[in-house]
């Protein structure tokens, strides 16, 4: 839904706006989803690793975008969010305590009550000037171009179960993106919330590759520098991160190597190696004990990944996917699928499927300790 107000001339020389008017873009989101999850016990698990046997979510969220362009290189940008949930699961499991890093300055109480709660994801000012496009406030913050397991992204990074993926919560920052040629640019920026983050970013376009250079540092003790490429040989598009990360107790590399093609004209099919120099072999808890892992920045427990996904559109409305990841150190993985059917221009219905394939549960295998899960999601936009 796009509103558009003129304002009148009169009251120009009050707003001192230079442009003759303003524009109002709104958008709403309408999310409704029903997710069944089984845990597969062991007595063995501490506390905060064990689910409960089973776990019935509802959850109807509505979300407002508002986009107001009060000048033409002035726009001031919201997203608030309302949720209502619905949970029954097995009686005493508590809910997991997320102690990572909080890149907002201050926000909104979240629970409003024990079944509503409310987000506000953005909230910023964008000014686009003949010296560079500007962004302050709460915005979203990624990196990178790896699809499943990215060594850069470490700013909020999207789990390997995400749905939606290319998603992020906002964070408050300060963001410039300067171009320095058709094809290049230079982005740096400054996170303030309780944690913060300073980042610079280089893209460019060399010798028939795009190169991105990126260097960060959280909190002042925490340092990552990564260098990513991408291309294509042939019909096969290729891309590769590694980062070097190092922190007060721990330093390493991450490094990640991808390939994609397109078979048959609609099968498309991507693949990701990824080397985590700062997961451990199986000895998983020692994980807990490092700052890089309690930030959230990394989330792999081991240290060599394999994933392999596939789509395919069935027909002009239905997409199917599935695919595999695989922890190659201890064995463990995870399949999931996918059919997704759009009902129309604004409406999409989904069912998603995620399974855990082990030899045996406990610690020592990554991913015995994810559920069987069921979801069934509609999403509307007006």
């Amino acid at each position: 839904m796009v509103r558009r107000w003129r304002a009148l001339p009169m009251l120009l020389p009050v707003l001192t706006l230079p442009a003759w008017g303003f524009e109002l873009s709104t958008t709403t989101d309408v999310s409704a989803q029903v997710t069944g999850a089984h845990y597969t016990q062991d007595a063995s698990l501490p506390a905060e690793f064990s689910g409960p046997d089973y776990q019935m979510t509802g959850l109807l969220s509505v979300d407002w975008n508002v986009r107001a362009s009060i000048t033409s290189s002035l726009d001031v940008e919201t997203r608030y969010g309302l949720a209502a949930i619905s949970e029954l699961d097995q009686a005493g499991q508590a809910d997991a305590v997320n102690d990572s890093a909080d890149y907002r300055l201050d926000d909104l109480p979240t629970d409003l009550d024990p079944e509503f709660r409310q987000r506000l994801d953005r909230l910023n000012l964008r000014w686009y000037s003949p010296f560079g496009d500007y962004v302050l406030g709460r915005q979203a913050i990624s990196f990178g171009q790896a699809r499943i397991f990215s060594p850069v992204d470490v700013v909020q990074p999207a789990s390997v179960t995400e749905v939606n993926n290319a998603y992020r919560p906002g964070v408050d920052a300060l963001r410039g993106t300067w171009l320095l040629g058709a094809v290049s640019e230079l982005d740096v920026g400054y996170v303030f919330g309780d944690d913060q983050v300073a980042f610079a970013r280089l893209k460019a376009y060399l010798a028939g590759m795009d190169w991105e250079l990126i260097g960060l540092e959280i909190n002042g003790d925490h340092q990552l520098l990564s260098l990513g490429t991408t291309g294509a040989v042939g019909t096969v598009g290729w891309w590769q991160e590694t980062s070097w990360l190092n922190g007060p107790d721990q330093e390493g590399i991450r490094s990640t190597v991808g390939l994609d093609a397109t078979w048959f004209d609609d099968l498309y099919v991507f693949s990701e190696l990824h080397y985590n120099g700062l997961g451990q072999d199986q000895s998983y808890l020692n994980n807990l004990t490092q700052s890089w892992y309690q930030l959230g920045a990394v989330q792999p427990w081991g240290q060599w990944y394999l994933s392999l996904q596939g789509q395919y559109p069935v027909n002009v409305l239905t997409q199917l996917s599935a695919g595999v990841t695989t922890n190659l150190n201890d064995g463990s993985s995870l399949l999931h699928t996918s059919v997704a059917y759009d009902a129309s221009q604004s409406l999409s219905v989904q069912v998603n499927a995620l399974g855990p394939v082990a030899m045996d549960t406990g610690l020592e295998h990554e991913y015995s300790l994810y559920p069987f899960a069921v979801e069934l999601r509609l999403d509307w936009t007006f």
